[in-house]
């Protein structure tokens, strides 16, 4: 039998943005490596190609700004985590340390991730968090950011980036900044 060490090491990209990064940063990782891809919308799970385990959450019931409609997806997003919480706790059952990757500012990002950081940390796993920025025209979402982003536990390793780092070379494609910063996300983690 096949059993995962305790020092492997868990991939789990969440909501679009951490699920895009782990997809385009797979090849960087060992071969073999779990990566575990999370997020609310199932089309967009189904459309991932390289990532064998998807967790689809529960759509989120619902409306208004993101603050106004804070506290209630955050119940909502731990109904879904709970439902998925065996599958979960399967892939990770021998594994010490987990990295997440995720969009801070959006609903799933910012709550899925604090939700599962502060799971993770409660069984003892040792959590690196990959925590991408909105632009600073995203208000909403910068909203969130700065009220979630307090919320993390400082016994999270944090690897912060900012959208806007992007737009700040003119000699790259929107594309090629996208892969320069997931180039610097996985050479941040092996580091």
């Amino acid at each position: 039998m096949n059993r995962k060490s305790n020092n492997e090491v868990v991939y789990i990209g969440i909501g679009g943005c951490g699920v895009s990064i782990l997809e385009c940063g797979i090849g960087l990782l060992p071969k073999g490596t779990t990566c575990i891809a999370i997020d609310r919308d199932s089309k967009t799970l189904n459309q991932v190609k390289h990532i064998k385990h998807k967790l689809p959450f529960l759509k989120l019931r619902i409306t208004g700004s993101h603050l106004e409609y804070s506290e209630q997806a955050k119940e909502q997003i731990q109904e879904s985590i709970d439902m998925q919480r065996l599958y979960l706790d399967l892939l990770l059952k021998q594994t010490g340390r987990v990295v997440v990757m995720a969009g801070i500012g959006g609903v799933v990002g910012s709550w899925a991730t604090l939700l599962l950081c502060n799971q993770f940390i409660e069984e003892g796993k040792l959590v690196d968090l990959v925590l991408v920025k909105p632009f600073a025209f995203e208000k909403e979402r910068a909203e969130l950011v700065e009220y979630v982003l307090p919320s993390f536990s400082d016994k999270v390793r944090q690897y912060i980036f900012h959208n806007d780092n992007l737009t700040s070379s003119s000699n790259l494609s929107m594309k090629e900044s996208f892969d320069n910063m997931n180039q610097q996300i996985f050479d941040a983690l092996k580091g």
